[in-house]
C-alpha cells in the first residue's frame, strides 16, 4: 500500500492515512498492518508519532523524523493553539455554527475538558455536511460531542444508527466513518 505524503521536510512528514488503519502498534490489536510501519519503509526512515487518529477516520496523520523534536512537537500538538480541522456528514438539520463545550471521561475514568466548534458546509435533505475544528484531542471527541446532540456521523459504528449506516452502504458504498481530518493549523 503506497501512502500518500502531503508533505515531509528534514524533521516532519505528512501524510494521508486511509480509513480502517491503525497509526501504530499496541498491545490489544491483532492487526499486522500499521501506517507507521507503511511510511517508514516508503520514506527509508525510522518515525516517530506526533499524535494519531481512530482507525475508522481517515485524513492527515504527522510523524516526526528525529527523537529529540517529537516531545517539542507533541507538546505543541496538544495545546489549544494547534487547531484540528476536520470534515463530516452528520445526520440532522444542525445549526449553522456553534460550540459543543462538555467535559469528556476517557479510559482511566479522568474527567478532561473538550471543546469542538462546528460549521455548516451545506445542508442535505436529513444531513450536514460540516466542518469541525478541535482544539483538545479526547478520545472520539468529535463523534462522542455531536452523539450527545443526537447528530450522529454517517458511518460510525460505535455512536452511530445503524439504519442509516445501512443506508449509506447500500446507496454509496459508505463503509467507514464519514470523519476526514483535513486540516492542522
Amino acid at each position: 500500500m503506497n501512502i500518500p505524503i502531503i508533505f515531509q521536510d528534514q524533521d516532519i512528514v505528512v501524510v494521508h492515512k486511509p480509513a480502517n488503519l491503525l497509526v501504530h502498534k499496541f498491545s490489544e490489536s491483532t492487526d499486522k498492518t500499521f501506517l507507521l510501519q507503511l511510511v517508514r519503509d516508503q520514506i527509508g526512515q525510522y518515525l516517530y508519532p506526533i499524535h494519531r487518529l481512530d482507525r475508522a477516520v481517515s485524513g492527515l496523520v504527522l510523524f516526526g523524523l528525529k527523537p529529540e523534536n517529537v516531545t517539542l512537537m507533541q507538546e505543541y500538538w496538544h495545546s489549544i493553539d494547534t487547531i484540528k480541522e476536520y470534515i463530516t456528514l452528520c445526520r440532522g438539520i444542525i445549526p449553522q455554527s456553534g460550540v459543543l463545550e462538555f467535559p469528556l471521561s476517557n479510559d482511566k475514568g479522568v474527567i478532561q475538558e473538550a471543546r469542538t466548534e462546528f460549521e455548516v458546509q451545506k445542508y442535505f435533505t436529513d444531513f450536514s455536511l460540516v466542518k469541525v475544528r478541535i482544539r483538545t484531542g479526547r478520545k472520539h471527541q468529535i463523534r462522542r460531542h455531536f452523539n450527545r446532540r443526537m447528530w450522529n456521523l454517517v458511518g460510525d459504528s460505535t455512536y452511530g444508527k445503524g439504519p442509516i449506516n445501512r443506508r449509506f452502504k447500500e446507496e454509496y458504498g459508505l463503509d467507514q466513518i464519514f470523519l476526514h481530518a483535513k486540516n492542522l493549523i
